[in-house]
Parts: C-alpha cells; sequence; structure tokens
C-alpha cells in the first residue's frame, strides 16, 4: 500500500471511531427516540431506539471490511469499462485508491448523519440540513468521473502496447 492509501484507510478508520465515541459518549443523554431516517432535504422522517446509534458505525466496518478485499484483488471491480481481466490487474494503483478515497467519502457521510441525529435528538437541531449531501454527491461524482477517465486512458494505453507487440 502506498502512503495516500494508508492514509486515506487510517482516515476511515478514525472517521468510525469517532462515530463509536459520539455513540457512547452520547448515549445517556440521548432520549429513547432518536431519528432514524431523514428525508433529502434533511427532515426528520422517522425515529426509532436510540440503538440507532450504533448502526452507522456498524455498517461503517462493514462496508469497510467488505471493500478493502477490492483493494486488493481489482478484478472483483464493476466498472462502467470493459477490461481484461489482465488489464483490470493492471489497473490496480487507480482502481485500489479510487475504493479507499470512496470509502473515506462515505464514512464522512456517515459521521455527518450519526452527528445530526445526535443533534435533533438532544433538541439542538430540526433537521441535519442539504448541503452536505450536495458536496457529498459532488466530490463522489467528481472521483468516479476522474477514475473511469484513468482506466479509460489506460486500457487505451495498454491496448495500444499490446497491439504494437
Amino acid at each position: 500500500m502506498k502512503k495516500r492509501d494508508i492514509f486515506l484507510l487510517a482516515v476511515s478508520c478514525v472517521i468510525i471511531a469517532v462515530m463509536f465515541s459520539l455513540s457512547s459518549g452520547y448515549w445517556n443523554v440521548l432520549p429513547d427516540r432518536i431519528p432514524s431516517n431523514f428525508g433529502i432535504t434533511g427532515e426528520v422522517r422517522s425515529y426509532g431506539s436510540k440503538a440507532f446509534i450504533f448502526l452507522l458505525p456498524a455498517i461503517g466496518i462493514f462496508l469497510l471490511g467488505s471493500t478493502l478485499p477490492f483493494y486488493f484483488y481489482p478484478q472483483g471491480i464493476n466498472l462502467p469499462v470493459k477490461l481484461t481481466f489482465e488489464e483490470r490487474e493492471q489497473m490496480k494503483d487507480i482502481l485500489g485508491p479510487y475504493l479507499l478515497v470512496i470509502m473515506a467519502y462515505a464514512m464522512a457521510l456517515f459521521l455527518y448523519i450519526q452527528w445530526g441525529s445526535i443533534q435533533v435528538a438532544v433538541g439542538e437541531r430540526e433537521g441535519i440540513g442539504f448541503g452536505f449531501y450536495i458536496v457529498f454527491m459532488s466530490l463522489f461524482i467528481i472521483s468516479t468521473v476522474r477514475a473511469t477517465k484513468k482506466v479509460k486512458q489506460r486500457a487505451a494505453e495498454l491496448r495500444r502496447t499490446a497491439s504494437e507487440d
């Protein structure tokens, strides 16, 4: 793993640890029912048990654990570009870091939602807002487009090199 990749993985792990710390730290302050679902504009759509506060960190661990093998074996990643098994193998330096970036974004979104849930539950806010979703989706789309362009360029280079041989 490159230093940047280790940093991205560490960021995701730290965010998960912060989410568990928030859940534990606010447990005694939270009411029995907390927001469990927010609409696209950030308004509360439903409430659930306060144990729900541990759901997002648990999902974060599950997602990170189930995604990490694809960092090392990018052949299993479904791409919008047709590539051979060998071409996917040669794209580890693009696909692996892309997965870690997306995971860091997802963990940041989970942290934001969890913090918003806590703030709404203790009565400090009425919703979680809409702005962060825009930022998150923008970063996600930009990262995906950039990675797809890199993959297409690398595939063209690999095919050009293969046809010259």
